[in-house]
């Protein structure tokens, strides 16, 4: 049975990587998500719209709550200390809950 592919996914408004998917704003990166196995999420908080809950930590409550479309490692990116935080709560709270996902700040 062939391997998997493990495909990769920044959202982020501004930064660039080396990745098979780029979202810049909320909505697109939930649609690929929503789309396509992500195996490493490259995520920021900020998204530059401003729009409350439309921010990386929202990124991570919308998977919190599909937990068939999470990825394995989510790379946080963000400078944003407060957002940072969000972020790792969400997935902390996934980890205790039993779920495979690993994360590392950047």
């Amino acid at each position: 049975m062939p391997e998997e592919a493990q495909l990769s996914l920044l959202i982020d408004d501004l930064r660039v990587f080396d990745t098979d998917f780029t979202a810049r704003c909320y909505d697109d990166g939930i649609f690929i998500l929503a789309t396509q196995p992500i195996h490493t999420l490259i995520l920021d908080h900020d998204f530059g719209d401003q729009i409350p809950g439309q921010d990386g930590a929202g990124v991570m409550q919308w998977l919190s709550s599909r937990t068939d479309r999470l990825p394995k490692h989510v790379v946080i990116v963000t400078s944003n200390t407060p957002g940072r935080a969000n972020i790792i709560s969400h997935i902390s709270s996934l980890q205790r809950a039993g779920f495979d996902i690993t994360y590392e700040v950047k």
